[in-house]
């Protein structure tokens, strides 16, 4: 938190608090809700991700992006193993109460379109 309130000196538009995996206690949740964080971005490698009881006041200032089809699709061409390609391999999930949300953005391929 501290390395964020430091970084709040030059201005940010917004800062993103980015992690792989996402467990946070409530002491963490405390730290998290501090407004020198706008978003934090993580990967649905954990399934208590969703659970809107444990994300409680965070979960506005979540952004989820859903990697398990993505993750399957690569190691498959790795080995090089047959599978069916997925266009959209990856997905987002967003709250509606996220400043960041303009409407639901399911796939990948939506991002382009709403730079503006």
């Amino acid at each position: 938190m501290k390395s964020c309130q430091f970084l709040q000196q030059i201005n940010p538009k917004r800062m993103v608090f980015a992690v792989p995996h996402f467990y946070a206690s409530n002491e963490d949740c405390e730290r998290l809700s501090h407004s020198a964080i706008s978003e934090i971005l993580i990967l649905n490698t954990l399934a208590t991700i969703f659970n809107r009881d444990e994300q409680g006041h965070l979960r506005q200032k979540m952004v989820v992006l859903k990697v398990e089809n993505w993750l399957a699709q690569a190691l498959y061409n790795i080995d090089d193993l047959p599978h069916t390609y997925e266009p959209n391999p990856y997905k987002i999930d967003m709250s509606s109460k996220n400043p960041c949300f303009k409407r639901k953005i399911w796939f990948s391929e939506v991002l382009s379109k709403l730079k503006g």
